[in-house]
């Protein structure tokens, strides 16, 4: 007999320590500028834990599927065992992502958060929100550069600019659907569920 797991994201606080470099910036503000500006489309979700990091998922919603999902009660598939099994025998459409995922905004210093772009990038577009002044580190910023990574930096008027312009997709955005990939979407919808964060 296998157990199931379920596998469900954290929503975190945006009051945690791990956002003290933002001071009185709003970050899901700033990361929804960040959205505007260097993904063009989409919604962000709340902050969750992901990829041992803070992230703000960017989302685009396929309405006629949320509809279908939430009509028939189709909630979301938290356990990887049971997706795996359903892309195995080519049965992953038989109810399908009501989202695609975007790209991801990391919100902590940059530093810290190449290491969570890395887990994320396979999935989506991956995008590093820094709050200046001051600038970010040459170094990481480079880092951030030879992987593909995107790096945006927001002033406190909110004004966004690319400091470094990485990648517009994830690293296996052209490849079958992965178990992983596929458990990403399903744990996003569950955060809008749970946040009331599902368009009317």
């Amino acid at each position: 007999m296998r157990l199931l797991t379920m596998e469900r994201l954290g929503m975190a606080r945006d009051s945690s320590r791990s956002l003290a470099h933002w001071g009185d910036v709003d970050v899901l503000e700033a990361a929804d500028r960040v959205r505007v500006e260097v993904v063009g489309r989409g919604a962000v979700l709340p902050l969750v834990w992901m990829g041992d990091g803070l992230v703000v998922p960017v989302v685009t919603w396929d309405e006629d599927v949320l509809a279908d999902r939430l009509r028939l009660n189709q909630w979301p598939v938290l356990y990887r065992a049971v997706l795996a099994d359903r892309i195995a025998k080519g049965r992953d459409t038989d109810i399908p992502s009501p989202l695609r995922m975007e790209g991801f905004i990391t919100v902590q210093p940059l530093r810290r958060a190449t290491s969570v772009m890395a887990r994320l990038s396979g999935s989506a577009r991956v995008i590093a929100a820094v709050p200046t002044p001051p600038q970010p580190d040459p170094w990481d910023s480079m880092e951030c550069d030879y992987y593909g990574f995107t790096v945006a930096t927001v002033d406190p008027d909110l004004r966004v600019r690319v400091a470094v312009d990485g990648s517009s997709v994830g690293k296996s955005e052209h490849l079958p659907m992965s178990h992983n990939r596929r458990l990403r979407q399903e744990q996003l919808f569950d955060v809008a569920l749970r946040a009331g964060a599902i368009p009317k």
